[in-house]
């Protein structure tokens, strides 16, 4: 059986020993013990509260939890901490994905710079019961999902039941690769991505959800400060 005791350990990234983590985890598990079930719950919490934006990797999953975005490895680390915090086994999935997806939501600049393949990050969660990892790859949270399905690139993933979601094999450049850390990876970010090119991704997907929703969406419940 495979040593999990690495994969409930916080890091200096992944700080699932931080108060708020700890406290939020709480409230979306909602006394949920099945480990399966919590990482669907923590799944579609970070999905509506925490929205896909551009942003340095290097940053702790308690700032992205203050911050409410996050590109797909800030919410993934995000997402990590909270099921650690609850004592559920979760590492993170890496693996090289074509650079087409992102053609939808990067300006043309932006889209020139990422590498072909590019490298994707998201959470993992080892099934004890079935001795297996199960995957819960994030969806763009509803306004961007929407405007996505508009442009019809919402269907990109495999879904199931239980809420596993991951990119469907013919988005895939390698195998999967899963981590119990990836601080490493994390303090190395693409030299080309600086605070100009991250506030020009980050209007350009304002834009796009504005053309499918000009209503600005007010969650029901804020992440703490």
């Amino acid at each position: 059986m495979i040593r999990l005791t690495a994969f409930l350990l916080p890091t200096e990234f992944c700080d699932s020993h931080n108060y708020q983590i700890a406290t939020w985890v709480q409230m979306i598990v909602r006394g949920k013990k099945d480990p399966i079930e919590q990482a669907r719950l923590v799944k579609e919490w970070v999905q509506l509260h925490i929205k896909y934006r551009s942003d340095f990797r290097n940053i702790k999953a308690s700032e992205t939890l203050s911050k409410e975005f996050g590109q797909c490895a800030n919410r993934a680390n995000l997402q990590i901490a909270l099921l650690r915090a609850s004592g559920v086994s979760a590492g993170y999935a890496v693996v090289a994905i074509k650079k087409e997806l992102f053609l939808p939501t990067s300006p043309p600049e932006f889209y020139e710079e990422i590498a072909q393949p590019t490298t994707h990050v998201y959470c993992v969660v080892y099934d004890i019961k079935f001795e297996r990892w199960r995957h819960f790859d994030l969806l763009p949270h509803p306004a961007l999902n929407n405007a996505l399905h508009r442009m019809g690139k919402a269907e990109l993933r495999s879904h199931n039941s239980e809420g596993e979601s991951r990119y469907k094999s013919e988005h895939l450049a390698s195998e999967i690769f899963i981590h119990s850390n990836i601080d490493h990876l994390l303090k190395a970010p693409p030299r080309w991505l600086n605070k100009g090119y991250i506030k020009k991704a980050n209007k350009y997907l304002e834009n796009l959800e504005k053309k499918v929703d000009p209503t600005p969406k007010t969650f029901s419940k804020s992440c703490p400060k």
